[in-house]
């Protein structure tokens, strides 16, 4: 799959999210261009600030060690992994990490490698920042809530067929499906096209790329998969805080997100929760 081909796929698993989160109808094209362009944003944010396009999880982290909300959610993505997630992790519910995905090193467990991974590099363990910044993360967690409950409320609607449908539609609402082996090329050219290092990517077709596969190191394999995860996340959180503001400003929570909301939410979001860089 060549780059140009990419952006299209990348909006329908866009509108895959939303709608999975309970819409009651077909997501706008204007919601789903507003979350690309959100996608693109904190891309940029992030790959800009790693040393080199053949990143580890050590350079993701040290990107995010500012930061509460992504640092949770990457640890979040190592307790799915392990089959331990805990409810008060702000987890992707919509997430599937396949077993071919799961890397385990020297057989430590997946939540003690990234808690010693954090020690190693002077980061609060995830655990100590959950614990001591609720506040900031109220707005997320209550949001998270209200999503699962208007997933429930459309559980309730639908008919058996209807159900079936969006079960499977959920199982692939999330940017880890990219990463499979016909895909992941392609995405992780996107990735880069989006930062400094483009230039570095200039061909038209990822399959020129095979002649330097970036995947021969298994550290960059992990690296692009923990950030696909991340990304759904940053999608999730535009839904859940849109529902957050909902909630305070007493809108029902089961009429479609407008474009309106998700633009409020998103200058909300740049002034209020930044990535932080110190």
């Amino acid at each position: 799959m060549s780059i140009s081909d990419l952006n299209e796929p990348l909006k329908d698993v866009i509108r895959s999210i939303v709608w999975c989160s309970g819409e009651p109808l077909e997501v706008s094209s204007e919601v789903v261009e507003l979350l690309f362009n959100h996608l693109r944003f904190c891309c940029t944010s992030i790959v800009n600030r790693l040393p080199n396009n053949q990143p580890s999880l050590n350079d993701l982290l040290n990107v995010v060690r500012y930061d509460t909300q992504k640092l949770a959610r990457i640890f979040d993505y190592f307790q799915i992994l392990n089959g331990s997630q805990d409810p008060k992790y702000n987890g992707d519910d919509c997430a599937e990490v396949e077993s071919d995905l799961v890397s385990h090193v020297n057989n430590e467990s997946n939540v003690s490698r990234i808690s010693a991974l954090c020690t190693q590099l002077g980061i609060p363990l995830p655990v100590s920042i959950i614990s001591t910044t609720s506040r900031l993360r109220t707005p997320f967690l209550q949001g998270r809530r209200l999503r699962l409950a208007r997933i429930d409320q459309k559980f309730a609607r639908l008919s058996v067929e209807d159900y079936i449908t969006f079960t499977r539609v959920r199982q692939s609402a999330t940017l880890l499906v990219f990463i499979r082996n016909n895909q992941r090329l392609a995405f992780w050219r996107w990735v880069f096209l989006q930062s400094k290092h483009s230039t570095e990517f200039a061909l038209n077709d990822c399959s020129n790329l095979t002649s330097h596969n970036p995947f021969a190191r298994p550290e960059v394999r992990e690296f692009i998969r923990v950030l696909a995860h991340l990304l759904t996340g940053e999608i999730l959180d535009v839904v859940d805080l849109t529902l957050f503001y909902r909630r305070k400003l007493g809108i029902d929570l089961q009429t479609p997100i407008t474009p309106v909301e998700v633009n409020q939410t998103l200058q909300l979001m740049s002034k209020h929760f930044p990535l932080k860089n110190s």
